[in-house]
C-alpha cells in the first residue's frame, strides 16, 4: 500500500525504520499488522504491567506507566493526560550532540522509557548515567538494553526531572 508521509521525519512503530516526510512510500503490512508511524519527537504514553510487557493481565497494582518516543528534531512541549485532573508537562528536545532530552517539568515517575528507532549509547537521569543491560532489567535493578533499533530504559523508583539519549 502507498503511504503518503507529511513533511518531517516518522518512524515505523515495529521496526524502527526512519522515513524521511514528503514521500510517498510502499508500506507492506500482513493482515494482523496495521501501518502505524510515530513523528519525531513523538510522545505516546502507554501501559504495562510488572514485569514491563504489552498486551498480558494490568490490574491496577501491577500497571506501570511509560513513555514511547521517538528522537526529537526540534523541540516539543507535550502534556500526558492520566485523568480529566491529572497531568505530566514534558519537553521533548534534540541536545547538541545530536541525542534527545525529556524533561518533565514538575518531576515525573515515570519508570520506563521506550525510545523507537534509536539505539543509544549512552543514557543519563538527572545526570547519573544509567548502566546497559543483556537482559530485561527489573524493577530492582534499572538500566538500559537495545533491542532491534529500539532502546528501552528501566527507571529505579522515585522521581526524575530529566532523562538525555545518547
Amino acid at each position: 500500500r502507498n503511504v503518503v508521509f507529511p513533511n518531517g521525519s516518522w518512524v515505523n512503530f515495529w521496526t524502527g525504520e526512519k522515513v524521511q516526510g514528503g514521500t510517498t512510500s510502499n508500506v507492506s503490512a500482513d493482515k494482523s499488522t496495521i501501518p502505524l508511524f510515530l513523528r519525531s519527537g513523538a510522545v505516546m504514553p502507554v501501559r504495562l504491567n510488572s514485569d514491563f510487557n504489552f498486551g498480558t493481565s494490568l490490574s491496577d497494582e501491577d500497571i506501570i506507566n511509560a513513555l514511547m518516543l521517538t528522537s526529537a528534531e526540534e523541540t516539543r512541549n507535550i502534556t500526558v493526560y492520566e485523568s480529566e485532573t491529572v497531568s505530566e508537562n514534558y519537553t521533548v528536545s534534540k541536545t547538541a550532540d545530536g541525542g534527545t532530552s525529556v524533561k518533565a517539568q514538575d518531576g515525573s515517575t515515570v519508570r520506563m522509557f521506550i525510545l523507537k528507532g534509536v539505539k543509544a549509547s549512552s543514557v543519563t537521569v538527572d545526570g547519573n548515567a544509567l548502566s546497559t543491560k543483556s537482559v530485561n532489567p527489573t524493577s530492582q535493578n534499572s538500566g538500559f538494553r537495545i533491542s532491534g533499533n529500539d532502546t528501552y530504559v528501566y527507571l529505579p523508583e522515585g522521581e526524575w526531572s530529566e532523562i538525555s539519549f545518547n
